[in-house]
């Protein structure tokens, strides 16, 4: 069996999408559709499966789709608590949503994710305080 390589693709603005050697697919941000550099066979449907959808903050420009897209495929979607809070207040499904905070560390799906500092503003679209903006490193199944 051939082992398939990660895949790192780039959807626009500061959203990803990366895809494990074991076929995870996870959404770093959620700014897809309202996206103008976002080519439009990613839009709706286009993105396919999701495994995993990760927020840094609360800005439009990187969850404005999440909720939609979290809604779409049942991933699971993570972030710092407040930012969760907000999200599932607002279409995201709550029972679907892990909140965590800096310097913590989840697994899901055995893919581990620990958030870190960033220097950023965060608030929602709304205006609402979401808490602070963070940053992720993702560790894939195979280590990479």
């Amino acid at each position: 069996m051939t082992k398939r390589t990660p895949t790192i693709t780039w959807l626009g603005h500061s959203t990803f999408l990366v895809e494990s050697s074991a076929g995870t697919r996870i959404l770093l941000e959620g700014f897809v559709d309202s996206c103008p550099t976002c080519p439009p066979q990613f839009h709706g449907n286009g993105l396919g499966h999701l495994d995993l959808i990760l927020i840094t903050h609360g800005h439009a420009d990187h969850c404005a789709d999440a909720a939609a897209h979290q809604q779409r495929t049942g991933a699971v979607m993570a972030g710092m608590v407040e930012l969760m809070g907000w999200l599932g207040r607002h279409g995201a499904d709550a029972g679907k949503l892990v909140d965590f905070n800096k310097g913590g560390t989840i697994t899901v799906g055995g893919i581990k994710v620990t958030m870190t500092d960033a220097a950023h503003s965060a608030s929602a679209p709304d205006g609402s305080y979401v808490g602070e903006p963070a940053g992720f490193i993702v560790e894939l199944e195979d280590g990479y």
